[in-house]
């Protein structure tokens, strides 16, 4: 990528600089996003505070860039002390309490100030580790031209973003990935000897990145999760089981649950498991979510000629094919796919008796926080129409769910009686099943000869905490529940509004007192680095990142629903903005436009198409046109904006301030998106499109 760019300058060392750190920032961000949310568990539920992180981190190193030399000494010797904090005294401070349930949740009174006050270190810790990053870049992008060396930023960008995923391809453990992270950083150092004390930080970083594999066995690193496989003992029984545990959360069990006999648990998994078949006799059953497992081998014992198992997760899949004790992938009849669910509905042509979800997401609510920004296009009223559409004459949908709030039931209930136009028929697991199974058909009413009622039992309890929950699963206990008893009035998850585990629309609490440590951390630095008197300059770019930010945010999840939300996609449409902006750069390095007012007029059409004809009426089209056709038209605004970008950064004095404006936008789009939970997310269109808007009349303005 760094030949398109030598048809108009030389490569220098600048350039060099600027690539390999662009690299390492990049990997770096990845890095930190994933492990973090993996090592610490509140990062998880928080999904973009990491990013947000890194982006503050990186604004204000690059507003306050100098020429200094890197200290990579001083950077290692805190990226220790950060990954020691995140890796040991983190988890030690936040470990399960003796029920089972973490002390979070969704009160922030209640949940008390220590979760508060560690996680706030970790988002300042990280934050200072981008500010040195920062200003590295900065200083490298200040030895040429501002469009050459960013050039350079974005292809080294793509090649951070290459790099993670082909770690990713093999499922590599975070030891790689730093190694493979900062070793280029180590071509940037020019005397041997300043290499000595960087490099003991770093093999210290390495050693303690490695502690948990070294210290447990049986530790796996899917593109998604941290996994442990770990044997389980069902009481009474001499069963071979497993258990897997997803970031240190119990996540599903591998259980023989073959015969009719068999201990109290066994039983009660089996009758879960088993339920969806007593509605129909089905010959073809898809089930998606198949994990480890257990539903294939249910539709096996059910006698199902063949079975589609969709599982994104290729290590659990892998797991499940050589650790579950009933084999169930082994057989011919299974066929295993590795795909996202809502992928697989789209462009499968094949039609099912049976379609079985196996508690696909349900482990996001084993705390007691629910984790309400987690978008589940799984659980929207539109994806429940594309498995509509799955299903052959008499078919059955089945939702298997862990259910602790009465209202998730009551959303799920809604789902299924909305699309398929009939009351489902919900039952109700005891303590052992630990699940709740909606069923429902598009042209019959599924009948069940008796009900129990199990709800609100919670509501008699005297001093009820909000972590206390009001969906039972009592010991005993289990059969069929009352329609009556389903929460009323909840609202039905939309493409719009996907967020599955929001009782409303709104931003909790909790989200609201992070919002606001961000912002008394982010003034911190500020005050730290004495950046507001840099930044007055450059209001614009600030406008401009806060707009890509959000138009992105809407344009890969658009993107994730046509092509598909697994791993290797998503990195290779990260990769493929990247090379848009890329191209954008090169087009204004070529042809040097001198007004920008065509591309704000190109930029807001496209916004404007999008917001008005969205991709779902290319549905009647071929799938592979459709994919191709939808990525182009969902990322076209980008391009613009890359190209509006770049011909104002090429007129910039100070390309590290312009930069670092633009990113400290990138920071305030991001808490902008959580705009999102109240407006849903086509409101994020709307106020990029005014973003983009005010920026373009700050131009006017200053342009007088």
């Amino acid at each position: 990528m760094g030949s398109a760019c030598m048809l108009h300058f030389k490569l220098n060392r600048a350039h060099l600089e600027t690539f390999v750190i662009s690299y390492v920032l990049l990997f770096f961000e990845l890095f930190i996003i994933r492990w973090l949310s993996t090592t610490v568990r509140y990062f998880a539920y928080f999904t973009n505070f990491a990013l947000l992180s890194c982006f503050l981190g990186m604004s204000v190193g690059l507003l306050v860039a100098s020429r200094k030399s890197p200290e990579w000494s001083d950077f290692f010797r805190n990226l220790l002390a950060f990954i020691f904090l995140a890796t040991i005294l983190a988890p030690a401070l936040f470990a399960p309490s003796s029920g089972g349930e973490f002390i979070w949740n969704r009160d922030p009174i209640t949940m008390g100030i220590l979760p508060y006050i560690v996680t706030a270190a970790l988002f300042l810790f990280n934050a200072s580790l981008f500010v040195h990053l920062g200003k590295w870049l900065g200083s490298a992008m200040a030895g040429g031209h501002p469009l050459e060396m960013y050039c350079s930023n974005i292809a080294g960008s793509i090649a951070g973003t290459l790099a993670f995923l082909g770690l990713s391809l093999l499922y590599a453990s975070p030891p790689y990935w730093f190694a493979l992270c900062f070793g280029p950083a180590f071509l940037l150092l020019g005397k041997r000897k300043e290499a000595i004390f960087p490099a003991i930080f770093a093999a210290s970083c390495i050693i303690l990145l490695a502690l948990p594999s070294m210290l447990s066995t049986g530790i796996y690193w899917s593109p998604y999760y941290q996994i442990t496989a770990a044997p389980f003992m069902v009481p009474d029984s001499d069963a071979k089981n497993y258990q897997l545990f997803v970031n240190s959360d119990s996540h599903q069990q591998l259980l023989d649950l073959g015969g009719n006999s068999g201990p109290s648990y066994v039983q009660s998994k089996r009758e879960l498991y088993g339920l969806p078949y007593k509605f129909n006799n089905p010959k073809r059953v898809l089930v998606v979510g198949a994990g480890g497992g257990n539903d294939v081998a249910a539709a096996l014992r059910s006698g199902a000629k063949e079975v589609d198992a969709v599982e994104i997760d290729p290590v659990i899949a892998s797991l499940g094919k050589s650790l579950h004790p009933e084999k169930p992938y082994d057989d011919g009849r299974v066929n295993l796919i590795v795909d996202d669910a809502r992928s697989y509905f789209r462009k499968t042509n094949k039609t099912y008796d049976l379609v079985v979800f196996g508690f696909l997401d349900s482990h996001r609510i084993f705390s007691s926080m629910p984790s309400v920004r987690m978008d589940s296009f799984v659980y929207t009223a539109e994806s429940f129409g594309e498995v509509r559409r799955l299903l052959n004459e008499g078919g059955v949908v089945a939702v298997t769910f862990t259910v602790h709030e009465e209202w998730i039931a009551g959303r799920i209930f809604g789902l299924l009686n909305q699309t398929f136009e009939s009351e489902p028929v919900v039952f109700q697991s005891d303590k052992d099943g630990w699940g709740t199974v909606f069923l429902a058909s598009k042209d019959r009413q599924l009948e069940v000869n008796e009900t129990i009622g199990l709800v609100a039992l919670v509501q008699e309890k005297k001093g009820a905490t909000p972590s206390d929950y009001t969906w039972l699963y009592l010991d005993g206990v289990s059969g069929y529940v009352n329609a009556s008893a389903m929460a009323s009035q909840v609202a039905v998850p939309t493409d719009d509004w996907p967020f599955l585990y929001m009782e409303h629309r709104g931003i909790p609490e909790n989200y609201l007192a992070m919002l606001l440590i961000v912002l008394l951390l982010a003034l911190l630095l500020f005050w730290q680095n004495n950046v507001l008197a840099v930044a007055k300059k450059d209001a614009h770019f600030f406008l401009l990142g806060f707009a890509f930010m959000l138009i992105e945010t809407k344009s890969l999840t658009e993107v994730s629903l046509v092509i598909g939300s697994v791993w290797t996609v998503t990195s290779l449409v990260i990769a493929g903005v990247l090379l848009m902006i890329f191209l954008a750069n090169l087009f204004v390095i070529r042809f040097k436009p001198k007004k920008v007012e065509p591309f704000y007029m190109l930029l807001f059409l496209s916004i404007a198409l999008n917001y008005i004809f969205p991709v779902s009426n290319f549905s009647g089209m071929e799938y592979a046109a459709k994919q191709a056709l939808s990525a182009i038209y969902l990322t076209l605004p980008l391009f613009f904006a890359g190209i509006i970008f770049a011909i104002f950064f090429g007129k910039t004095d100070d390309s590290g301030r312009s930069l670092g404006m633009n990113t400290l936008g990138a920071v305030a789009g991001g808490i902008a998106e959580y705009a999102a939970l109240i407006f849903g997310m086509k409101s994020l269109y709307l106020i990029g499109f005014v973003a983009y808007a005010l920026s373009y009349l700050l131009y006017k303005r200053e342009s007088k």
